[in-house]
């Protein structure tokens, strides 16, 4: 065992609950050293990233995205010219970003599709000069973001998504609704199918299901490689930066009842179906 973070409602029970964990570890001969505990607070930092507990907020600590335009200034000073390991020193750092804005790491795939074109020594320079004005960009970008609510807790809505390549199906409490959209493949489908149901939705905090595992993935990760379901992602990104907690399940098809409006068709009888007017929504 190394660290142990203790949660709370409030700082006395914190406290309380630090008392008897400190106890309990010198119980059964584990000695917590005084001058490394960190009594109750409202405030931590974990693993570079401030979480601010009173608010339930998460963001980059301040002075990060400085060091960040500080790599991209030694980059300028070169002419523009970047080696491999310069560049994955900037992405690494941006990359950390998506634990504070869970879903951020989609605004990060031009300067992926960049840094994969080259594969010579990690140490040749080259121009670079796109590369560090797409990076510009995102740091001004991260820059702007609020602290993101962070995404746990709470009464969560269920929203079950589906789709065919030329429908989208979403079921949410009692109500069961169909879309017509362009015929694409499936996995954009099922994106746009998680789009409508976030659309439809009300509620602050929810839980999408989607029986379609690597879109699962890709909205949990926060990257796809996939523009149309980064647009998703980066949707989702500012629904979280406005405080909605929103969370993403995988769920088979046997038990996922937007199966059945995804599949639906006007011309037949479909009970409780409710059928939007055609659109394209990523």
């Amino acid at each position: 065992m190394d660290d142990l973070v203790i949660f709370a409602d409030d700082l006395q029970a914190c406290e309380q609950d630090l008392l008897r964990s400190i106890a309990w570890c010198e119980s059964v001969g584990l000695r917590v050293s005084p001058g490394k505990t960190v009594h109750a607070c409202s405030a931590l930092a974990i693993v570079g990233i401030f979480y601010n507990l009173s608010n339930k907020t998460s963001s980059l600590p301040a002075g990060y995205l400085d060091r960040v335009d500080t790599l991209l200034d030694i980059i300028v000073s070169r002419g523009h010219r970047a080696s491999r390991i310069d560049m994955a020193s900037v992405v690494g750092s941006l990359v950390f970003a998506n634990h504070a804005f869970p879903g951020s790491l989609s605004y990060l795939h031009p300067l992926f599709s960049f840094s994969e074109r080259f594969s010579g020594p990690w140490r040749l320079r080259v121009p670079a000069g796109p590369f560090v004005l797409a990076a510009r960009r995102i740091v001004s970008l991260f820059r702007s973001f609020p602290p993101c609510i962070l995404q746990t807790g709470g009464e969560m809505q269920s929203i079950f998504c589906d789709a065919v390549p030329d429908q989208l199906g979403v079921v949410m409490d009692n109500l069961s609704v169909a879309q017509p959209v362009p015929l694409t493949h499936v996995f954009i489908a099922e994106a746009q199918a998680v789009d409508l149901g976030l659309s439809l939705s009300t509620a602050s905090a929810v839980t999408v299901y989607t029986d379609n595992q690597p879109l699962q993935r890709a909205l949990t990760k926060g990257h796809s490689t996939q523009p149309r379901v980064n647009t998703l992602i980066q949707r989702i990104v500012q629904q979280r930066l406005a405080g909605r907690v929103i969370t993403v399940n995988w769920i088979p098809t046997t038990a996922n009842p937007a199966d059945e409006p995804s599949r639906a068709s006007p011309a037949a009888e479909h009970p409780g179906v409710l059928f939007l007017p055609f659109a394209c929504r990523l």
